[in-house]
């Protein structure tokens, strides 16, 4: 007998019948074996494992489809069917997934005292599903969610522990599942730094120093060390340099703590450098580039072949380049450097691939909040006219512009909201002026 029994129902969709008679004969029995087809992701015997059941057990179709039920419920499987033969000397189960796709990272933001490689190897041991990443819905998330739970009970650590599914700004997909301790402050007492050299070590140091009395999260010291850190190495020409963020040390609290101590915890952080190899600039190639000229976009460029490479340098002189494309109408152009490493010589050469897109004209304007009269001065104010060439830079200057035409007896505020039409390659604009009080 064959059983599908799909993640999102959760329920019998369909079987296979057997002859009547072999209905009426099957009763739970020992289970003598499981065998599991159908995953690429996961070992039988974790499978197995996740689905409760365990060799020698008795079991029958309640069991089976329990089960069933419970590897769908995970989210790790889009499809789960099971099928199953019986003798007198007992069962034999065969359950047949299909992956889901779209796992992704698990991330514990700030499990002090615990390592990562615990975290990891208690969860398994208790979720046999769980490999560092998760599916993107279904209840395992809320599964590991308890695992850590347990284990805060376990050292009589106080808070409790809440997850959060991370999507990208735009709404997108799920870009990681997030793990935290609510209900416990835990507090940076001090954080230090070594590895750096004499003249970059004072600026990291400092950075550090504005850590102290901050809130321990893991994403906001990754954030420092991506905007803070390496960018001092990388406008140096230590491109390939990172930093490493020490597991964070337990401390006890300094005298003038809270009251509520059990409720406070203080941590200590080292960040260790890895400065590596210093990298002169040998060029920067453009290509892609076919509304402007190689001449016009090297003159953006401030470095010189054979100085220090900047990274921080190239990358704002890139985003002027990303201007000058978006007031050519280009708004959607993509400009990406990409480096070529010469170890010998200690260089390093940049192809800059542009694809330019469509270019996109001038559609609707559309100003709303103030009276006919100030909107139609707006309008003249506005030079842009529908069809001509977007430029993308242009809206700011004019609300510059424009709020001094407005009542200068109130404070004026503006929010704006720019539309890119695909289809039909123009720009529609819509500003709203807002009066907030008399001055």
């Amino acid at each position: 007998m064959r059983i599908r029994v799909p993640r999102l129902l959760l329920a019998l969709l369909a079987a296979i019948p057997v002859p009547a008679a072999s209905q009426q004969g099957f009763t739970p029995r020992k289970l003598l074996a499981v065998v599991v087809t159908g995953s690429a992701r996961f070992k039988p015997e974790a499978i197995v494992a996740a689905s409760g059941l365990t060799i020698g057990m008795t079991a029958g179709e309640d069991e089976f489809r329990r089960a069933a039920e419970r590897l769908g419920d995970s989210g790790a499987f889009n499809d789960v069917t099971y099928g199953y033969s019986y003798t007198d000397a007992g069962a034999k189960l065969t359950l047949d997934v299909k992956d889901a796709t779209g796992f992704v990272p698990a991330r514990f933001e700030d499990f002090v005292g615990f390592t990562d490689e615990e975290l990891r190897a208690r969860i398994t041991e208790r979720l046999p599903l769980f490999d560092g990443q998760l599916p993107a819905s279904g209840k395992l998330a809320a599964q590991v969610s308890d695992v850590l739970q347990g284990m805060l009970l376990e050292r009589k650590l106080p808070g409790h522990v809440e997850y959060d599914r991370m999507v990208r700004e735009d709404g997108g997909a799920v870009q990681a599942i997030l793990y935290s301790i609510e209900g416990v402050s835990i507090l940076i007492r001090q954080a230090t730094v070594s590895g750096g050299g004499p003249d970059e070590m004072p600026r990291l140091q400092a950075v550090a120093n504005r850590l102290k009395g901050r809130d321990y999260r893991r994403s906001a010291l990754e954030f420092v060390v991506e905007k803070q850190f390496l960018p001092v190495f990388h406008e140096r020409g230590y491109l390939k340099a990172t930093v490493d963020t020490l597991p964070p040390k337990l401390v006890a609290p300094p005298a003038e703590s809270a009251e509520d101590a059990t409720r406070t915890t203080f941590v200590d952080i080292e960040f260790t450098v890895h400065p590596g190899g210093r990298y002169r600039l040998k060029g920067v190639e453009w290509a892609g580039n076919k509304s402007v000229s190689t001449e016009n976009l090297n003159a953006l460029l401030r470095a010189r072949n054979g100085e220090i490479a900047n990274t921080v340098q190239l990358a704002a002189d890139l985003d002027h380049a990303r201007q000058l494309y978006g007031s050519l109408g280009y708004i959607r152009a993509a400009i990406d450097p990409e480096g070529q490493f010469d170890e010998s010589s200690g260089t390093v050469k940049y192809t800059v691939k542009v694809s330019e897109d469509e270019q996109y004209k001038m559609g609707e304007l559309d100003i709303r909040d103030v009276d006919r009269a100030q909107e139609q001065r707006l309008r003249d104010l506005w030079k842009l006219r529908t069809g001509d060439v977007y430029n993308a830079g242009y809206l700011q200057a004019f609300l510059v512009e424009a709020v001094k035409t407005l009542p200068r007896n109130l404070d004026w505020t503006t929010t704006h909201h720019v539309t890119a039409n695909v289809r039909d390659k123009t720009v529609d604009v819509e500003i709203h002026f807002t009066a907030q009080a008399l001055k």
